[in-house]
């Protein structure tokens, strides 16, 4: 027999009306070694919305006790989770106003605290432990002579919420009207200092800025074809001081045959003053 610990899936896997991708996620899982037969598994964490995979493959006994579910996670979170003995529970517990030196204090008070599998949310949330411990990968070692184990744990807090969530891409290309359904599309985003998400990466001949804390669109500009490429940006130093630029492939993607097709690069520059930005000259 041979016993697997195992990771958890992205959580974009949890999607309605498809099978449980994490039906074996942040689970102890036992294989018959000849046909690699699943013989028995032991989900840690139930659907693991909190990166809380298993390190190691503890057999000892648990309990299950109701956890919370609130907020946009509600539906995908699982009721109840198991709990072990409170001997095997190596990780503190987060208390509002005990950061080290009050170092974190600003942090504290702009956030939520709970116990473990406190859900979510768009605001910020406190977890303790996070998904740095507190055993992480280090595991236990066993003194089975004197039936001791010795435990590396990790206090760490994490401090996590929700990114927004928003359509992106209208279908005036297809359509020729600017309904903002959202539309398939290939490339990366880019994320500046200031917050702002450049992306092309639609069936559709534009670039566009989003706002990185509430989504909102901030800018977008024309393209000659689809921007089916990550952006890139660079600072250029002159004598009437920096400007920054904003880069992006517009080559579309004859595959599609949305938006047409070219050897485009396109570059925008970006004062310093403020987030509009404008065509860099030709």
């Amino acid at each position: 027999m041979v016993f697997l610990a195992t990771g958890n899936p992205a959580p974009d896997y949890d999607r309605p009306n498809e099978i449980d991708m994490a039906h074996y996620g942040s689970s102890v899982v036992a294989l018959r070694a000849s046909t690699g037969e699943v013989l028995w598994n032991f989900n840690t964490v139930m659907k693991d919305h909190w990166d809380f995979d298993v390190p190691t493959k503890p057999v000892i006994e648990v309990e299950y006790r109701d956890v919370p579910r609130h907020g946009p996670l509600k539906d995908k979170l699982s009721p109840v989770q198991p709990f072990p003995l409170a001997v095997f529970q190596v990780s503190r517990i987060y208390e509002k106003g005990s950061s080290l030196l009050g170092l974190c204090d600003e942090l504290d008070a702009a956030s939520v605290a709970g116990p473990v599998f406190t859900p979510i949310t768009e605001e910020w949330t406190i977890g303790l432990p996070s998904n740095m411990g507190a055993t992480n990968w280090g595991g236990v070692s066993v003194d089975e002579a004197r039936g001791l184990i010795a435990v590396n744990t990790n206090s760490i807090p994490f401090r996590t919420k929700l990114i927004w969530r928003r359509p992106h891409g209208t279908v005036r290309e297809i359509a020729k009207v600017p309904l903002n359904w959202g539309v398939p599309g290939m490339g990366g985003s880019l994320i500046t200092a200031t917050g702002l998400v450049f992306i092309g990466a639609a069936a559709e001949n534009t670039l566009r800025a989003y706002d990185i804390d509430s989504g909102d669109e901030l800018w977008q500009h024309r393209l000659p074809n689809p921007g089916n490429a990550t952006p890139m940006s660079y600072i250029v130093r002159t004598e009437r001081g920096d400007r920054q630029f904003v880069v992006i492939a517009a080559g579309g993607d004859a595959r599609g045959g949305i938006g047409g097709v070219g050897d485009w690069l396109v570059a925008f520059a970006r004062p310093n003053s403020d987030r509009d930005l404008q065509p860099a000259e030709q």
